[in-house]
């Protein structure tokens, strides 16, 4: 069995908190998402800067969260093939 497959077993059935990324992209308004998630898709965009974007604008998320979102390392479900 390879580690890919290894790995997805292990996987399987692991539950964790929602991602903050994930709920705040639920939540807002379809163009401010649309806009968020270019800023989070631009690999010149820092994690910390977006952060600081979104507090500006009443949305408090911790730039570790855009990170591990950002990677596909969090629990929405996607991967960061899946983006």
């Amino acid at each position: 069995m390879s580690i890919v497959e290894r790995a997805r077993k292990a996987q399987r059935g692991r539950q964790g908190p929602n991602c903050g990324v994930g709920i705040m992209l639920g939540t807002v308004q379809p163009a401010y998402r649309l806009d968020v998630q270019q800023a989070m898709d631009d690999p010149n965009s820092y994690s910390t800067v977006i952060a600081e974007i979104l507090a500006q604008d009443g949305i408090e998320i911790a730039y570790e969260t855009i990170q591990r979102h950002r990677r596909g390392r969090c629990m929405c479900g996607k991967t960061a093939a899946d983006r």
